[in-house]
């Protein structure tokens, strides 16, 4: 039967844990010495069976239903976005159309990034429930209007709005990118700031290759 090895890392941080606890215990507190002893052991050996089991995993099953959520939001924003680029083909003005393009493509930005990054999704919802559909039905009545060539004021004032509104639209997805990407940074941080603690933990960090 083979027997398991604890590593050197693991018995030196329980170790300090272990020691420590009796030293105050002892020492400042004033406790007995057998008592502070025993004390000291006790969280040696709690603190040796949690560093022995090593670093949670960071990744955790996702549960069906929540797989299911995430899949329908996903199809969803890929829907809205496909309404938005045969939108494009309506615009008559090139400069608008041009305008409009830059949305979609911040648009498509975002959902591939969530696509590579599901669990962005919870950040990105109202990006996914409310901007795009939003977007679709304001830009949907746009070309309604602009194609009946009526030249009524308000019409026209409606018009200018709509168009000076995509620049609006084409920064909050820019904003919302951007978002996505710092969490992104955050999440790569964390992983690497754990590594760096196991592998130190482990005996293996770079200040021990020389020893």
């Amino acid at each position: 039967m083979a027997k398991s090895t604890i590593p050197v890392g693991a018995s030196v941080a329980a170790g300090i844990i272990g020691g420590a606890g009796f030293v105050v215990l002892w020492l400042v507190l004033g406790v007995p010495a057998l008592l502070s002893l025993l004390i000291g052991a006790a969280a040696y050996g709690a603190a040796l069976l949690v560093f022995r089991r090593g670093p949670r995993p960071l990744a955790v099953e996702v549960p069906r239903a929540s797989r299911e959520l995430r899949d329908a939001a996903l199809r969803e924003g890929r829907e809205k976005i496909s309404e938005l680029k045969a939108l494009s083909g309506q615009i008559a003005s090139v400069s608008i159309r041009a305008k409009f393009d830059s949305v979609v493509a911040s648009a498509q930005r975002i959902l591939a990034d969530l696509e590579k990054n599901p669990r962005d999704i919870r950040a990105a919802r109202q990006f996914l429930s409310y901007y795009l559909d939003a977007t679709v039905k304001i830009v949907t009545r746009y070309t309604e209007l602009s194609s009946k060539n009526l030249d009524s004021a308000s019409i026209q004032d409606s018009l200018r709005r709509v168009e000076s509104m995509l620049d609006v639209i084409h920064g909050a997805f820019e904003k919302q990118h951007a978002r996505l990407l710092e969490d992104d940074v955050m999440d790569l941080e964390a992983e690497m700031t754990l590594l760096k603690q196991t592998l130190t933990m482990e005996g293996l960090g770079a200040e021990d290759q020389g020893k």
